[in-house]
């Protein structure tokens, strides 16, 4: 066995093999040229097995946030709450006057000719800040401003004439309020009235009849006769 390369493409032949596992190593310029089985590269073998995966890694950086999902579905409601703290007081509300007469007594009214006859009353309403009185048969008002005033008279006549019936005010007649009605004898009527006023305090309200001709007028049984006055809120 000589010392010199078999290569055939070597361009020095008498170069040593380069292989490092035989006595050769040095002489060969390429180890596949080497005569020799160990200076013999072979075909790659099979893949390995995988190794053991590796620690996990730290926690990249977190990323930015994504588009708000859709509104999901409407839960059930909750208990309810404890009761809050009780608000302030409001304004007052309802009537700051008002008070009111009735006769429920049997009563005959003497109508001389042009000349007016209180109608008279036995009891009186509830009233607040008015004095109604069954001795004058009036109302008293005790504020200032504007009143709404109602009255009623039912009764029967001696004789068919036109009946006159209006509230005054400190004995002077309100325009707005007087009525005139047809009676016919035997026919038990009623007279009805509804005015608003402005009144002061200390101001006198009651009603009266009278006729052009003299004539009896018989408030019957039963409440035959209203006078009620109320301030309007302001």
């Amino acid at each position: 066995m000589n010392n010199m390369c078999n290569c055939q493409r070597c361009s020095c032949r008498r170069q040593k093999c380069n292989c490092q596992k035989c006595r050769y190593a040095g002489l060969c310029c390429k180890p596949l040229c080497c005569p020799f089985p160990c200076c013999i590269i072979g075909p790659t073998g099979p893949t390995g097995p995988t190794g053991a995966d590796g620690e996990i890694g730290p926690t990249g950086p977190t990323g930015p946030t994504g588009p708000t999902g859709a509104d999901g579905e409407i839960g059930p409601t909750g208990p309810t709450g404890a009761d809050g703290e009780i608000g302030p007081t409001g304004p007052a509300n309802g009537l700051n006057a008002y008070g009111g007469l009735y006769n429920d007594a049997v009563q005959a009214l003497t109508l001389l000719i042009g000349i007016p006859v209180q109608v008279s009353f036995n009891n009186s309403m509830p009233f607040l800040n008015t004095t109604p009185s069954v001795t004058e048969n009036t109302i008293i008002v005790s504020e200032s401003g504007d009143y709404e005033i109602n009255f009623k008279i039912v009764g029967s006549i001696s004789l068919a004439l036109a009946l006159s019936t209006f509230v005054r005010v400190n004995g002077a007649i309100i325009p707005a309020s007087e009525t005139s009605s047809l009676l016919t004898v035997g026919v038990e009527n009623e007279i009805t009235g509804s005015i608003i006023v402005s009144l002061s305090d200390g101001d006198e309200i009651d009603i009266a009849a009278s006729a052009l001709v003299a004539a009896t007028l018989t408030l019957g049984a039963d409440v035959n006769a209203t006078l009620t006055v109320k301030k309007l809120d302001e």
